[in-house]
């Protein structure tokens, strides 16, 4: 039981409205390529974006190491010299003069 609506309208109007639905449809279809070419802009910029940040974790990973390594080095060196100072002072071990330096 459809009724006809159309023949309640004004001479040329639905003409009218099919032009509008049109002009509708381009603009719609305007904005979808927009969002296509911006989706894929950002992508790659993301990607990139990614890429960065795993390269970063991966250096600062190295650099903790390295830093690792270097306090240890300094850290036997300053035991060393502790040592030598004990000595020289007459310290016994365990009495320490200069502060322990804690890991």
């Amino acid at each position: 039981m459809s009724r006809d609506i159309t023949g309640k309208l004004p001479d040329g109007a639905l003409g009218e409205i099919l032009k509008e639905l049109r002009r509708i449809s381009e603009r719609l279809g305007a904005v979808e390529e927009k969002v296509d070419q911006r989706q894929f802009e950002t992508k790659s910029i993301w990607e990139r974006s990614l890429s960065e940040i795993t390269d970063l974790r991966s250096e600062v990973t190295d650099l903790r190491s390295e830093i690792r390594e270097e306090f240890g080095a300094v850290k036997s060196r300053l035991d060393r010299l502790e040592g030598v100072f004990g000595a020289v002072c007459g310290l016994t071990a365990g009495s320490h003069f200069i502060r322990p330096i804690s890991s």
